[in-house]
């Protein structure tokens, strides 16, 4: 695409990456609500989280190199409308949008799961939860930040969604919540194989 902030040939696997982090760090969410709500305890351990949280931070950590690809390419390309795009995100409108993300979506979260002391499940549920709304805001920074750099000559735009906006969001949020709950409700949520293995070594 020509359109400024998405000129790189970089954003096939950036994105693939990016769904797969988030997803990683939602499925952690789930699991400590619904361990918690359920009194899972005994199933899902800590054992469990950590081993999620270490596919988070190797994810964590591509997801920062292509992100730093992506600020590099757009720098060294030298062209005067993606300077005024890095620029714009990084010290204009939507500076605190980026600078959430970099600070809630990459740096916090990866130094919660390094560290010991705060490596436990709810600091790692914690920290998948900072991902999940960070990953929302790097996404908003990508489509509203470009889309209002103007590529003709006019003066760049500006967006803030409506209340229209935002409950379509919400009520998208809380379908699939709703539908996640009744799934929940009427089928087992451990198969009852791994139920019955752990019951017997308790034994």
């Amino acid at each position: 695409a020509t359109r400024v902030g998405l000129h790189s040939t970089i954003f096939g696997p950036y994105f693939v990456v990016a769904a797969i982090y988030s997803g990683v760090a939602s499925i952690i969410v789930v699991m400590g609500i619904l361990s918690k709500v359920y009194h899972l305890e005994r199933f899902i351990t800590l054992k469990h989280f950590k081993s999620l949280a270490y596919i988070l931070l190797v994810l964590n950590l591509v997801y920062l190199y292509f992100t730093i690809s992506e600020w590099i390419i757009s720098g060294y390309a030298g062209e005067v409308s993606e300077l005024e795009w890095l620029n714009y995100v990084f010290s204009g409108q939507y500076q605190y949008f980026m600078w959430g993300f970099i600070l809630f979506g990459i740096l916090v979260p990866a130094a919660i799961i390094i560290f010991p002391k705060t490596a436990n499940i709810w600091g790692i549920v914690t920290a998948s939860m900072m991902v999940v709304v960070a990953m929302w805001l790097k996404r908003f920074v990508i489509v509203v930040s470009t889309l209002a750099m103007p590529q003709i000559s006019a003066d760049i735009g500006t967006y803030f969604p409506t209340w229209v906006e935002w409950a379509i969001t919400v009520a998208g949020i809380a379908a699939f919540m709703l539908l996640y709950l009744l799934f929940a409700k009427f089928f087992p949520l451990i198969s009852v194989w791994e139920t019955k293995e752990e019951m017997e070594k308790n034994m």
